[in-house]
């Protein structure tokens, strides 16, 4: 109904031929806003009942990378999280990314951690990685402030010891780019993703699929700051 809530009429056998009926009414309101919140973790074991033998194949790929002693998720997940193994905080950065749970708020305590063990001998390109995937997180997770500094940061050091032309760089143009966009400063963004095609077209090609790709981003930027005119080329 309306109310989003379930009638039912039931007939009940209580004693030798006598029968009781009686109204169930089921509010689904709180049942509807639960699977809101958990619905990622049922999209994410679904496929293991759907007959997706690849999906079901790269899942279990991952799980079983994944080492532990208690059959509790949170504690597996602070164990990990509160230890110092790399692997294994790959593994929980694969598990929920973009292309499996999509749980990004847990994404970003993986990806902080993953910064946090990089001591000051790691290699800067190793630690403008890292950034890069703390940034690109907290993109995912809504934390825009925290990523544009992240963000901003990778770039800076992938700038230093890659020189201009390096991908990673323009991975990292694209994401902060994305970033400033999704924040409404449009203005900020234009240019990083003008820089990065201005660079795929001189590196890469115009014709490269990436080079495509950098095209539609910023002529789709363009119709957003309502430069008709200017995106119509692209």
């Amino acid at each position: 109904n309306g109310y989003r809530d379930a009638l039912y009429n039931l007939s009940v056998l209580v004693e030798g031929s006598t029968w009781l009926v009686c109204e169930v009414q089921v509010h689904l309101g709180a049942i509807l806003s639960h699977k809101e919140k958990s619905h990622r973790y049922y999209e994410f074991f679904r496929s293991f009942f759907k007959g997706n033998n690849d999906a079901v194949e790269v899942r279990f790929r991952v799980l079983e990378q994944l080492r532990f002693a208690s059959s509790n998720p949170k504690e597996i997940v602070t164990s990990i999280v509160e230890g110092e193994d790399r692997a294994q905080l790959a593994v929980l950065a694969e598990l929920f990314g973009y292309n499996m749970m999509g749980d990004y708020p847990l994404l970003v305590v993986v990806e902080r951690r993953r910064v946090d063990l990089l001591d000051d001998s790691a290699d800067p390109e190793e630690r403008a990685k890292a950034s890069n995937r703390l940034g690109e997180a907290c993109y995912l997770a809504g934390l825009y402030n925290e990523g544009e500094l992240v963000l901003r940061d990778a770039l800076h050091m992938n700038e230093e010891f890659l020189g201009p032309n390096h991908l990673e760089i323009l991975e990292s143009l694209d994401s902060l780019a994305g970033l400033l966009s999704e924040k409404g400063d449009l203005e900020g963004a234009e240019p990083m993703y003008r820089r990065a095609l201005e660079t795929r077209e001189r590196v890469l090609g115009p014709d490269d699929s990436s080079t495509l790709i950098s095209i539609n981003n910023l002529a789709q930027l363009l119709q957003k700051k309502g430069d008709l005119e200017g995106a119509e080329p692209m």
